[in-house]
């Protein structure tokens, strides 16, 4: 009787099994580099209102090469920051290809991004490929030293993934610092 009480259990137990371990994969997807090992100081230089500081938080090829990637949400996360908090704008930005067939990204810069990187703002239904960047255009409300240590990214796949989501934080580092 119990050998029978046991087999009936079994198929439901492998069932459930699968669907917990299926769910937890769909909604855990692991696409990006959880270690982006970028990392940047640069030299203060003097703050005045409307200044800004841009940042590659990424690199093109950073994100799947085979499909697309739509944002759902995105925060850059500040490790430090004077008494006022910046205002932070993320950008999706493409490389630019170069005469001799190589690619050019963007950097950091004491300015916007160049015209020619086709920059528009990165919010939900940006659509990511394997061409664009994430870049950080950085506000500073007050001279001082501003670190950003990483940021989250909501996205979800296309078709060829399965329309799968997650959520991925991304560490980095980045120092800027701005002087009276």
């Amino acid at each position: 009787m119990s050998r029978l009480l046991g087999r009936r259990w079994l198929l439901p137990a492998v069932v459930v099994g699968f669907l917990l371990v299926g769910g937890w994969w769909w909604s855990h997807p692991d696409v990006l580099d959880e270690e982006y090992g970028g990392s940047m100081r640069a030299a203060p230089v003097a703050w005045r209102e409307g200044r800004v500081f841009s940042v590659g938080l990424t690199d093109p090829g950073h994100f799947p090469a085979d499909g697309t990637l739509r944002l759902r949400s995105i925060a850059v996360h500040f490790s430090k920051a004077p008494e006022e908090d910046p205002t932070v704008e993320v950008l999706r930005c493409r490389e630019v290809r170069t005469e001799g067939g190589g690619t050019l990204a963007v950097g950091a810069l004491h300015r916007r991004p160049p015209r020619e990187h086709d920059c528009v703002a990165a919010e939900a239904g940006t659509v990511l490929g394997p061409e664009h960047q994430l870049v950080a255009v950085l506000h500073p409300g007050s001279p001082g030293r501003y670190r950003i240590s990483g940021l989250t990214i909501g996205y979800r796949l296309d078709r060829a993934h399965l329309w799968r989501t997650g959520t991925e934080t991304m560490s980095t580092s980045v120092s800027v610092g701005f002087r009276e």
